[in-house]
């Protein structure tokens, strides 16, 4: 006896979620309406654009905390660094591959928080997610570099002298340092200025917004002292602030994600007490 393929209403509104019966000897595809479940899905880009917001919320944490976890604690020291890499070079290579995944996945948890702003302190919204895309590619452009090019300079093969004198160079070019700056400096100050904008339109609940800000600054102090517990506490931090919200932007209407977003238990930003823009 075949199961009848059934629709998740989790992903599609409860007049279209519907059961399609399995006839024996063909193949079933699931169709809802004219369309099938992808066309659905694609077809509406601010159901789109909700789903890849929640997912992103809280997948994004949990790939940057997996990657800080696996990356190795490096040195101060060039070449005591490159020997770090050398005893461990696939686990060297593979954390900075999942770290770069989460940052691609960060990007639209950034873009998220600023839609959750598009009605009320836009200008936190546009100030905020512009410097923390730019910091974004900035904090890209280091792990990018960590990854492939001191990788390769780790290998048995290459000689620990020459690769260390010119790793100290990289580290001490004019280039990289200002990369590495707009990474910390940038993600930071955006994230913060973020935070600040939901907690006064209380447009998600106020720990949700500290738990952005000491996110951001966590990160910040990681980029300082370059140290992945650090690190993974920014993320675990990152995790727990934004994963709830992400859940609540999976459940939110179509509707209420078009008007800015509602998330379960935050409060009205009409509400007294809180100094709101006119």
């Amino acid at each position: 006896m075949s199961l009848p393929a059934c629709r998740i209403s989790f992903f599609l509104p409860p007049k279209i979620t519907r059961c399609v019966p399995n006839v024996p000897g063909r193949k079933v595809v699931a169709r809802c309406g004219e369309g099938g479940l992808v066309s659905e899905l694609f077809s509406d880009a601010g159901r789109f654009r909700r789903l890849v917001a929640g997912f992103c919320l809280i997948i994004a944490p949990v790939v940057l905390l997996v990657g800080a976890l696996t990356h190795p604690q490096g040195k101060e020291a060039a070449a005591a660094h490159l020997a770090v890499v050398a005893e461990n070079p696939d686990r060297y290579y593979w954390a900075h591959a999942i770290l770069l995944l989460g940052l691609a996945l960060f990007l639209p948890v950034v873009l998220a928080l600023m839609h959750l702003l598009k009605e009320r302190e836009t200008r936190f919204g546009h100030l905020g997610g512009g410097l923390a895309i730019i910091g974004l590619f900035g904090a890209t452009a280091v792990v990018a570099v960590d990854g492939i090019a001191v990788s390769q300079m780790g290998q048995p093969q290459a000689s620990i002298e020459e690769m260390a004198a010119l790793l100290d160079r990289i580290k001490e070019s004019p280039g990289f340092r200002g990369i590495a700056v707009v990474a910390g400096v940038g993600l930071m100050l955006g994230m913060v200025l973020l935070a600040y904008g939901l907690w006064r339109t209380r447009a998600v609940q106020p720990w949700m917004a500290g738990g952005v800000a000491s996110g951001a600054i966590t990160f910040f102090l990681g980029v300082v002292t370059d140290n992945r517990i650090i690190f993974a506490m920014a993320f675990a931090i990152d995790l727990i602030a934004l994963g709830p919200l992400g859940w609540g932007v999976l459940h939110e209407s179509d509707n209420e994600w078009s008007q800015g977003g509602v998330v379960q238990g935050a409060q009205s930003p009409s509400n007294e007490g809180v100094p709101l823009d006119p």
